[in-house]
């Protein structure tokens, strides 16, 4: 897993925005009832990042103290542009950082969580020295353009009033977000030189890297409204519509129905252990090796059966049949006291409790199963799950109990996440308006789920939908 541990955040907060029509300082125009700043933060809160520094200037006082302390702060003197405030902001950040993430705090209220943590660990990976955002825009006009060579590499960002009208016809634009190598950074930034207004621009920090045979890594937003630059009253307007929709959106209540086997527990590797418990027992009973290894084979052959027969795993009438037929009858409640006894949450997989506990910070959480009703539940209470779930439905027949728990949760967002592709599509078709997610791992990893269509999401590991969780749901 990706740490963000070395990498320090720097807000820049001390424009004007005298474009919006009011005199406060940008960062202070509303969304939704908050300073618009308030979201970026939040936002490189949630991130982890462990140092963020906002770069403060006009009206500082009234800044800092809507802020609060929830940040250090950096006094940019005179608007000399964003390359002069991030030099301000540089020079308060702690020796031991190696990476600066750094972000306008007028235009970052919209990215969601995921995307920045994507945009990190792309940085990461490809240890470039500079990291731009960038985002296609329907209408690009008042955005600095993306210049690429023939081969597709970024070469600079060309401010809006510089380019050519063959670069303002360009659609990609700078989403205002940069991560840079400190160490170059610092070694460069005061070679910035002052263009026609007198301001110093970040963006040709970029120019700077290329120029030197780097090459700068580029990560682009899918969705056009996470880049949301607020310039004029007419776009402050857009965004709080933006926000309230996405208001809207979250407080909707949210249940997640998540299955046991092979989506949370690791099932394969549970059922070697009960194998191997199951022969030590029959070992010592009828002290006969062979035999206990060829009663193995039986027990697991007469699972297969009964659970043709029923349509659902049913471990008691399993155990049952299995002693009738190995005439021991006199084993049947030490190998329930197997099953029942087992330690489920030694073959969770990993972050499966980190990814329940943070469905519930987003919604409900509600184990949907199939399987009997003696061995199902002890094993949510084995997985240590019983104090983090809402509730649990165990049914013989799942697929044709879909349509009553939908009906249970009408007008609740719902969002199922399992690694059985069959129940994934019934549910989809009972609930054409919810959200699939497709574990995919374990038993039934062969099987193709159809992503082309909406609300579909495919992920190889528990940790990869706790950190895109933000983005399956918004």
């Amino acid at each position: 897993m990706i740490h963000f541990n070395k990498i320090a955040a720097i807000i820049l907060a001390g424009g004007k925005g005298t474009r919006i029509g009011q005199n406060l300082p940008k960062v202070l125009y509303p969304i939704m009832g908050k300073p618009m700043i308030h979201y970026s933060l939040k936002l490189i809160e949630d991130v982890g990042l462990r140092d963020v520094i906002v770069v403060i200037g006009y009206r500082a006082d009234e800044v800092r103290a809507a802020i609060g302390r929830r940040c250090d702060f950096a006094f940019q003197k005179e608007q000399l542009g964003t390359g002069n405030a991030l030099l301000c902001g540089l020079n308060e950040v702690h020796p031991d950082i190696k990476y600066v993430f750094v972000c306008n705090g007028d235009d970052s209220a919209f990215f969601h969580l995921s995307t920045i943590k994507d945009f990190l660990s792309s940085h990461l990976r490809k240890e470039c020295v500079v990291s731009i955002l960038t985002v296609y825009k329907k209408d690009p006009t008042g955005y600095g353009r993306i210049l690429r060579d023939k081969n597709g590499r970024v070469v600079e960002i060309r401010e809006e009033k510089e380019a050519s009208d063959k670069g303002k016809r360009n659609k990609e634009v700078n989403a205002g977000c940069y991560i840079f190598d400190k160490t170059w950074l610092k070694n460069n930034i005061k070679k910035l030189k002052k263009n026609q207004s007198g301001e110093y621009y970040i963006t040709d920090l970029v120019k700077m890297a290329t120029s030197e045979g780097r090459e700068v890594n580029s990560f682009e937003l899918t969705d056009e409204n996470q880049g949301f630059g607020i310039n004029i009253r007419e776009a402050l307007k857009e965004a709080n519509e933006i926000m309230f929709r996405r208001y809207r959106e979250e407080k909707k209540p949210k249940i997640f129905f998540i299955g046991l086997d092979y989506s949370l527990l690791d099932s394969g590797k549970l059922r070697s252990y009960l194998s191997s418990e199951i022969r030590n027992l029959i070992k010592n009973h009828l002290r006969n090796l062979k035999l206990a290894s060829k009663a193995r084979t039986i027990f697991w052959k007469t699972y297969e059966e009964v659970k043709l027969e029923g349509g659902f795993v049913n471990i008691p009438k399993t155990i049952e049949r299995f002693v009738v037929l190995l005439k021991s009858e006199e084993l049947k409640d030490s190998l329930l006291e197997i099953f029942l006894t087992a330690p489920f949450d030694q073959f969770l997989y990993p972050q499966a409790l980190n990814l329940v506990e943070e469905l519930n910070r987003l919604g409900r959480v509600v184990v949907l199963e199939e399987g009997d009703l003696v061995y199902e539940p002890v094993k949510i209470r084995g997985m240590r799950l019983k104090d983090k779930i809402e509730d649990y439905f165990i049914f013989e027949n799942l697929k044709s109990a879909i349509p009553m728990v939908v009906k249970i949760y009408k007008g609740w967002s719902q969002i199922i996440l399992d690694d059985r592709v069959e129940i994934l599509e019934h549910f989809l078709k009972i609930n054409k308006n919810a959200i699939a997610v497709r574990i995919k791992q374990g038993k039934y990893s062969q099987f193709k789920f159809n992503l082309k269509k909406q609300k579909r999401f495919e992920y190889t590991s528990l940790d990869e939908i706790t950190i895109d969780l933000k983005n399956i749901v918004k």
